[in-house]
């Protein structure tokens, strides 16, 4: 075996040199103690009025920079679902979300498109229809709800939460497949609402530092962001005053985040500078077709 081996079949025969050395982690975050992300975790997770629910395609897992890696060390009720699709039976936490949305729970699915509700107007026609409905109906869903939070122990973050916000995790394609896959269940069984985030979302020109300053990969248009950001963007809306701490802290999250890579990854601020570019001259085509008009 020496003989076949050489040099490096001895060295591996005794346990030296060719063993390579584990870099040490975080206990707390998982990553690499040289990287570590703790900074942008709150001490405890931070609670919410509703649940999230993030529907992840299982490639993302291996992705080195995903933003949804400590989302549940961030955020107290929230469920990450890895799947493709979500037939009936393969998920029993998908499965009781689609029966509390066929009772009545509000479900807001985060996925854009044309002619589609912004979340803000999605929570005006919710408090619009709170005001029309009769105070005993009112006592009887809050009375269903109960009932079924008995019945679903195991899960009753959802059953007590106002209300479920659904996000697709994945690339651009993926996202597309599954909602394809699951737009049935979703939005037929479930009764969900589809809904996209405004262009100008609340909260943004409060931040010491742009978001779009914090680009881990390139997007395919300026106006795509993480997951992470866009769950942070409808918080803000959905949970009202309380939404504020909860997207300042998801946003530190990334910054922190943006800021480890950064350090041993050259073109994180490259990537950071092309998009800034590009944003100025998306501002530049704005204008003169204003101007033109």
């Amino acid at each position: 075996n020496l003989e076949k081996g050489g040099i490096a079949g001895s060295a591996m025969a005794d346990g030296s040199s060719s063993t390579r050395r584990k870099r040490e982690r975080c206990a707390s975050c998982a990553r690499p103690t040289c990287v570590c992300l703790c900074e942008g975790i709150p001490d405890a997770p931070l609670s919410t009025k509703g649940a999230v629910v993030v529907l992840q395609h299982p490639l993302e897992r291996r992705r080195k920079l995903r933003t949804l890696q400590c989302v549940e060390q961030i955020l107290k009720n929230v469920y990450v679902l890895r799947g493709r699709n979500f037939p009936t039976g393969k998920s029993r936490t998908f499965d009781r979300m689609v029966q509390l949305g066929k009772h009545g729970k509000p479900i807001v699915l985060l996925y854009p498109g044309a002619n589609i509700d912004t979340v803000e107007e999605v929570v005006q026609q919710w408090c619009l229809q709170a005001s029309q409905r009769p105070s005993h109906a009112r006592r009887d869903e809050r009375r269903r709800a109960q009932e079924r939070s008995v019945l679903y122990d195991e899960d009753r973050g959802l059953e007590q939460a106002n209300y479920v916000l659904v996000a697709i995790d994945g690339t651009w394609q993926h996202a597309r497949e599954m909602f394809a896959a699951m737009k049935s269940r979703l939005l037929d069984e479930a009764n969900a609402t589809r809904a996209q985030l405004s262009i100008q979302s609340p909260g943004l020109e409060q931040q010491e530092e742009p978001v779009s300053r914090h680009i881990l990969w390139l997007e395919p248009y300026k106006e795509c962001i993480t997951t992470l950001e866009a769950i942070a963007k409808a918080l803000h809306v959905l949970e009202g005053e309380d939404g504020k701490s909860t997207f300042f802290w998801m946003m530190n999250f990334l910054q922190v985040l943006h800021r480890q890579q950064a350090k041993y990854d050259p073109g994180i601020e490259a990537r950071s500078e092309i998009s800034c570019k590009r944003e100025v001259a998306s501002g530049h085509r704005y204008r003169r077709q204003s101007l033109a008009s």
